[in-house]
């Protein structure tokens, strides 16, 4: 049995936001990593990639590249695929006032015709996170309409893709959405990635009878984080401290000029307030309080995507990841657009004010806008870390499990 903290390190590889399988689940069910996938089967699929990059556009190509991908490498089995004419009635969910249907490409049917996985195509050249250019009332993202499809039938999952992102979305009932992502590109140099994907998305995860089906995993890691949830006040704790100490290097590095008059107590409420809006935020996100999926706010303010960059940051570019200290301004951009929101029609967001997000609000949060400061990225995803995982146990030994910030309610929020 792997011991190492690296038994399903491919987790770091993927691109999530919610919790939709934990770590700590796939240790005990999956506890010598994820499944593997056969080499030549790994062959087949580089090869497919390859014919499929000629030319991505050509519908031709992307059918081949697809059916490599579902039924050759995940096996899914073809007989259980449903297209077409071919889907049942239940699985076109209507808009109502918009006039307007949602119906996936494909669907793979259980042994009793349940739906039991939903496929959904965009155009290789569509961010599934950019609103469509299709006819139609409802003009939204490829992920919006996804989650609207899946909370109206009886399906759990889909698998959203263009290509080159193959998205694995669920909508829990009454919750925000989860999803985990994996990049096509990376299947070449990262085989432990097309490990995963075949982990969670093999036929037993959906149409064999097994004890590890996904919608178990799921519930399982669902079950998990309710008790680890008891856990992230100490979490923040950690992270409040960690950022003491970042801004107690950037004061030496500026020959200590930067906290001069500046009393342990303020400090200590600077730190607070600055840790606090990170987890408002990663509320936030999660919720979809705020744009999370507007291609322009994740690429250029979002938490979720930030901590991506950083976590891939560190293990390609280790000696960047130390050195540089870009991600902390990113940082104070979002703080100010929550504070004074942003009129621009592509990233529409009111400005919610409040004594939390005031970067003027008291002396000490001042200092926290000063250019003089300067958090390496390594600081910052350390924070960042703090506030998005914790330990949970799995047997003797204890792992990292993420945290899933939809899980809590605003109380949660205001006893931390």
């Amino acid at each position: 049995m792997a011991s190492s903290a690296d038994a399903h390190g491919w987790l770091a590889l993927v691109e999530m936001s919610g919790l939709l399988v934990s770590e700590p689940v796939l240790r005990q069910h999956f506890p010598d990593g994820p499944e593997r996938c056969p080499k030549h089967r790994a062959v087949w699929l580089a090869r497919a990639w390859e014919r499929y990059q000629v030319d991505p556009a050509d519908a031709t190509r992307r059918r081949q590249w697809l059916t490599t991908l579902l039924h050759d490498v995940l096996e899914l089995p073809r007989n259980s695929w449903r297209r077409g004419p071919e889907l049942p009635p239940n699985a076109t969910v209507d808009l109502g006032d918009l006039e307007q249907s949602l119906r996936p490409d494909g669907a793979l049917v259980g042994a009793d015709d349940d739906l039991a996985l939903a496929l959904w195509l965009t155009a290789h050249d569509q961010s599934l996170d950019r609103v469509e250019r299709l006819p139609g009332r409802w003009r939204a993202t490829p992920q919006a309409k996804v989650e609207r499809w899946l909370r109206g039938a009886p399906c759990p999952f889909a698998l959203l893709t263009n290509g080159a992102d193959l998205r694995l979305v669920h909508v829990p009932p009454g919750m925000p959405a989860a999803w985990i992502q994996f990049d096509a590109p990376l299947f070449g140099d990262e085989k432990s990635l097309l490990d995963g994907l075949l982990t969670l998305a093999g036929p037993e995860r959906f149409v064999r009878p097994h004890p590890r089906r996904l919608a178990a995993l799921v519930a399982d890691s669902a079950r998990r984080q309710t008790e680890l949830t008891d856990a992230l006040g100490e979490q923040v704790r950690d992270a409040v401290e960690l950022a003491i100490l970042a801004l107690d290097a950037a004061d030496r590095d500026a020959g200590r000029q930067l906290l001069a008059g500046v009393t342990p107590d303020e400090l200590y409420r600077a730190a607070v307030y600055a840790v606090m809006r990170v987890v408002f935020l990663l509320f936030a996100e999660e919720r979809r309080l705020l744009p999370h999926g507007n291609v322009l706010y994740d690429d250029a303010y979002g938490l979720g995507r930030l901590q991506h960059r950083l976590e891939t940051e560190r293990r390609r570019q280790p000696d960047t990841f130390a050195r540089e200290a870009d991600a902390w301004p990113q940082l104070l951009a979002l703080f100010r657009l929550v504070f004074s929101g942003c009129p621009h029609p592509d990233l529409t967001l009111p400005a919610y004010g409040g004594d939390l997000f005031d970067p003027a609000g008291f002396a000490a949060m001042r200092l926290l806008e000063d250019e003089r400061v300067r958090i390496p990225n390594r600081r910052v995803h350390e924070i960042l870390r703090r506030l998005t995982f914790g330990e949970a146990r799995v047997g003797r030994e204890k792992i990292s499990q993420r945290y899933s910030y939809r899980t809590l309610d605003v109380e949660h929020i205001g006893y931390l």
